[in-house]
């Protein structure tokens, strides 16, 4: 929400920050609107002490633990003002008359038309403000150096809050329940492409030594079997016919395998390629 009267020109220009470490409130005394230009704002911001001539920090409050911060980030995100957020901004803004004397900036539209809507209080947005949002986002730490607050605390502060949001996001799913469901199944989809891909490499291979196998035999678990036992076709004999029927579960096909290999075109194998035949 954008206001544009007048009778706020001039006035005192409080900045509402929000970071995962808590909130925070920045003031420009004397703010004009009209006669701050976006390139100054820019120049300022250039460094600390430039910048730290023209917003002061006003007040600070942290969040005691992720959870506290994630509600309040929540809050924001859905354009609702949280308990600490009301409270944060009634005890340290001044009390608003029937003259307003000062404007709030905040970042967020819709954040910004709530506080307006419910707490009465005047908020701008405009490239000026963003910019000096910018100033805040890069100064941030050395604004807090009275809070000992360190570049690591705003680390492990925006880690946490990471953390709990992704909780917080499964938590809030409401298709949570089916999602382990979801990924085994396709975990079963790829687990059957990857067999069926292997299964192509080894007829492949195999053809080349007894060609004749592929074509009568079509499921590729019964292949697999034959070969790991048979391994080179010059093993096939009428006394493995017992070995085979446990390969194929089907007598008749066991023959047709044992007549094949007798009259097979496939090339030789040699003792190393033997050996790369036995899959167990």
């Amino acid at each position: 929400m954008c206001i544009r009267d007048r009778s706020t020109w001039g006035m005192n220009l409080y900045l509402l920050y929000e970071s995962a470490a808590g909130y925070a409130l920045f003031v420009k005394s004397e703010f004009d609107e009209a006669s701050t230009k976006l390139t100054q704002i820019q120049k300022a911001i250039s460094t600390y002490n430039g910048f730290a001539k023209m917003v002061q920090l006003q007040a600070f409050i942290p969040f005691l633990a992720a959870e506290v911060a994630y509600d309040n980030i929540k809050a924001i995100q859905e354009g609702r003002i949280s308990d600490d957020l009301r409270n944060f901004l009634t005890t340290n803004l001044p009390k608003s008359g029937k003259k307003v004397k000062f404007a709030l900036g905040i970042q967020d539209n819709k954040l910004a038309n709530k506080v307006a809507e419910e707490l009465q209080i005047p908020c701008k947005n405009n490239d000026v403000i963003f910019e000096m949002f910018r100033g805040i986002r890069n100064h941030f730490v050395k604004f807090l150096k009275s809070e000992e607050f360190k570049e690591e605390d705003l680390g492990r502060a925006q880690l946490g809050l990471s953390h709990q949001m992704s909780r917080g996001v499964i938590a809030d799913n409401v298709n949570r329940q089916d999602k382990h469901i979801i990924q085994s199944s396709a975990l079963l989809e790829i687990v059957d492409k990857n067999l069926n891909t292997f299964c192509m490499r080894v007829k492949e291979w195999f053809s080349w030594h007894f060609p004749e196998l592929t074509k009568i035999v079509s499921d590729n678990y019964t292949l697999i079997r034959i070969i790991n036992l048979v391994q080179n076709r010059e093993n096939l004999s009428d006394e493995m016919i017992d070995q085979l029927d446990e390969a194929t579960g089907d007598r008749d096909l066991s023959q047709q395998v044992l007549d094949a290999a007798k009259m097979s075109m496939g090339q030789e194998l040699s003792d190393v390629a033997v050996s790369y035949t036995h899959l167990t």
